[in-house]
């Protein structure tokens, strides 16, 4: 691809001249500031990307949000990203504190944002977002990560462009030397292509879940206590055997001490004297 930045129709704000790309999933907010790759003028810049899905748990096992989107988050259309989350958090404290939003961003709520020729409203802005860069705790920001999430890795590489009398497409009227200068200050070629035709899968599982603690816990139970279904058998055979045993030695006593006490009662019985 083939572009044009037409560095005279810009301000001079920036020592850089070139094309700036974001590699991200269709459904998230691209944010070319921060995520993003730099293709400068006069080189051909390639970059080769590699996607990974990342399925992350949430809470016991982890700290992701399924659903993170909720009445700040200022990208309504988009998918929630951590990204979204801390800019939504610096555009409600502005609109707290500066009653109006940071161009830039969309507005929070029903806040607009602050006109670009008021100076009181952009040294607040100026102030409040360095605040707020540096204290995100303070202003009640918390921006998980979602648990699903395409992530795309990307590897750059760069070499002079255009090539040197090769045939180069002009403007009509314009000399062959000034083409390749021209091209070389003002264009960009950029290649995108997917280093491999498939993708990784990252999935995260818990260390040790309730099977795992359950069979663990009988079979330790089952080491040292030795409970098990033949042990437990054998202990009630043995308590039905000295149920039995004691039952039978009860009534071996009383038979004996009845026996006994026959004995006595006979021996002692009177009897009377023979008359002489």
């Amino acid at each position: 691809m083939e572009t044009f930045v037409n560095i005279t129709e810009y301000l001079p704000t920036t020592e850089a001249a070139g094309v700036r790309i974001t590699v991200h999933s269709i459904s998230e907010q691209p944010f070319p500031d921060t995520l993003g790759h730099s293709a400068p003028t006069g080189f051909v810049s390639s970059f080769g990307i590699k996607m990974k899905s990342m399925t992350r748990l949430p809470a016991p096992y982890g700290d992701c949000v399924s659903e993170g989107k909720d009445a700040d988050f200022i990208f309504v259309d988009k998918q929630y990203s951590t990204e979204g989350c801390q800019r939504s958090c610096i555009q409600r404290h502005l609109a707290k504190t500066c009653e109006c939003g940071d161009p830039r961003f969309p507005p929070y709520r029903n806040t607009k944002n602050c006109p670009v020729d008021d100076p009181d409203k952009r040294e607040c802005l100026k102030k409040q977002v360095q605040y707020a860069i540096k204290n995100s705790k303070q202003i009640g920001c918390k921006c998980r990560q979602p648990c699903s999430q395409d992530v795309y890795s990307v590897s750059y590489s760069a070499s002079r462009w255009p090539a040197v009398g090769k045939g180069i497409t002009c403007p009509n009227g314009m000399a062959d030397n000034h083409c390749l200068n021209y091209k070389r200050e003002q264009g960009a070629m950029v290649e995108i292509y997917f280093e491999q035709l498939n993708y990784e899968s990252l999935l995260e599982s818990e260390a040790y879940g309730w099977p795992n603690l359950l069979s663990d816990f009988g079979g330790q139970l089952g080491l040292w206590m030795g409970v098990s279904v033949i042990t437990i058998m054998e202990v009630c055979i043995l308590l039905m055997d000295v149920t039995v045993s004691l039952l039978g030695l009860t009534t071996g006593r009383k038979r004996t001490y009845s026996t006994k006490k026959k004995m006595i009662s006979s021996n002692f019985r009177y009897k009377p004297k023979p008359p002489s």
